[in-house]
């Protein structure tokens, strides 16, 4: 069967009329209704009935349509696979959000400066390996709650993604304007914390959110980590995660270890059937030079 006239079919189905389909992919309506009707006949069973309003899919030729539809996109990423690898020079990076690894990958810029456009993305955990399932970017790095490595080691087991440990046993530090109440103290706990407002993004899922304590009310949920900095720095809010020390001086902010909070790890993921380039190669041991000093 040739994955073309899967295509083919499928734009009959998307069209509801052989005839418009025809005209869209350029060959004469006898040709695909020809095609049609040696699938059928190939299958055995009928994907469309003929119908006075246009074609409409029998209960068989639905589940067909959808795995045609599959079979289609999967040998479509085939054919793009020259495109994907033919500027192996950039760096394309998906990543949780963090100011400190965005300052890294900035720093790295700037020591070793290459004549080519890089890519540098913010997403979940999820999302983050979901682009780079779908190639939307090759390097993924997680920042995650120590507790998560399990499952997300394993969703990149399922998703054959090689999944490195980074950086392990890294403090949460929670986050504050240099005139908060507890800006004055050494240290502090989840205890301490549960007289004031605190500020997350509200699209990252649950896994994803360095929460200072559960079942919190008094949150504000944002859209950007601009806005999380805004709320810190004007609004008197408090954030988890870990921000580089330069943007701490930049936003006249102070930042606390939290005693009792779990420790953090991040780590690394890309496909498995990827060869990093020498530039992912080096970013990626500067980074870890970088992440060892934390």
């Amino acid at each position: 069967m040739d994955i073309k006239n899967l295509a083919y079919i499928l734009e009959a189905y998307k069209c509801r009329s052989i005839n418009k389909a025809a005209q869209n992919v350029y060959i004469s309506q006898s040709h695909l209704s020809s095609i049609i009707k040696n699938v059928e006949s190939e299958i055995g069973y009928a994907v469309f009935i003929r119908t006075p309003s246009g074609l409409t899919a029998t209960d068989e030729g639905r589940y067909f349509l959808e795995n045609a539809e599959k079979i289609v996109k999967n040998w479509s990423s085939i054919l793009d696979v020259p495109d994907i690898f033919r500027d192996r020079n950039t760096l394309t990076i998906c990543c949780t959000p963090s100011s400190n690894i965005f300052q890294y990958f900035l720093d790295y810029k700037e020591l070793y400066p290459a004549k080519c456009s890089d890519t540098f993305l913010e997403s979940g955990l999820k999302e983050t390996m979901t682009g780079i399932v779908n190639r939307r970017c090759r390097i993924g790095i997680l920042m995650m709650l120590e507790s998560q490595l399990p499952k997300y080691s394993q969703l990149a087991s399922d998703y054959k993604l090689d999944f490195t440990v980074m950086k392990q046993h890294i403090p949460m530090h929670v986050y504050m304007s240099r005139s908060h109440p507890l800006a004055g103290a050494a240290r502090v706990t989840r205890a301490d914390l549960s007289c004031y407002p605190t500020v997350t993004d509200v699209n990252l899922d649950t896994d994803d959110r360095l929460s200072l304590s559960d079942g919190r009310q008094n949150t504000l949920y944002v859209s950007d980590r601009g806005t999380s900095y805004d709320a810190v720095c004007k609004g008197g809010y408090l954030l988890a995660g870990l921000i580089h020390p330069g943007n701490l001086e930049t936003m006249d902010c102070v930042s606390k270890p939290l005693a009792d909070g779990e420790p953090v790890a991040i780590c690394l993921i890309k496909s498995q059937l990827y060869e990093l380039n020498l530039r992912e190669q080096q970013f990626i041991a500067f980074l870890s030079r970088r992440l060892s000093c934390l």
